[in-house]
Parts: C-alpha cells; sequence; structure tokens
C-alpha cells in the first residue's frame, strides 16, 4: 500500500529525494533573522506559524517545480498564503 502511494506522489511531485532536497535549499536561502528576533514576547507563537507556513509554501512551491500543471500545489500554496494574511489581520482594522 506505501510503495503504490509513494510511486502516485513521485508521478506527481518527482523523486522523494530530489523533492525534499529543493525544498530544503530553498528554505535555506530564505533570511529568517526577523522572524526569529520577535519584536515582543507573544510575536513568537504567531511568528513560528508564519514560519511553517513559508516553508509549506516552498514544499508546495518544489512539488510545482517538477509538476507546475497539477492544481492542488496551487490551491495549497494559495490556502497556506491565507493563513499567514488571516494572522497577519487578526486584530487589525482594514479596508477590503
Amino acid at each position: 500500500m506505501v510503495d503504490k502511494i509513494i510511486a502516485e506522489r513521485g508521478s506527481n511531485y518527482g523523486p522523494a529525494k530530489g523533492h525534499f532536497s529543493t525544498t530544503q535549499k530553498m528554505f535555506n536561502a530564505f533570511d529568517w533573522r526577523y522572524l526569529w528576533s520577535p519584536n515582543k514576547p507573544e510575536d513568537k507563537s504567531r511568528n513560528a506559524m508564519i514560519l511553517h507556513a513559508v516553508y509549506m509554501i516552498l514544499d508546495k512551491l518544489a512539488r510545482a517545480a517538477w509538476n507546475p500543471w497539477h492544481i492542488d500545489n496551487w490551491k495549497d500554496i494559495q490556502g497556506y498564503a491565507q493563513l499567514v494574511i488571516d494572522e497577519l489581520l487578526e486584530g487589525v482594522e482594514h479596508e477590503d
């Protein structure tokens, strides 16, 4: 069963090791000092959430690099970006 899932994912996203390597290289290219130097202690949890969302977006971009026609990657990127937007707008008055 697991072999079938791995084969299916491989056809959509490429070989796992290559995918993981691409994601990690993109992640390492970011300058994370601002996320790990919060202005306020309460920013620590928020920053961790944003960091995780960014990592997931990078993971989906690595998948899209292998197969840009797989629409789920783009929907996932949109969803993670919206979660960050929602977090950043929480408690902030704004006009749409």
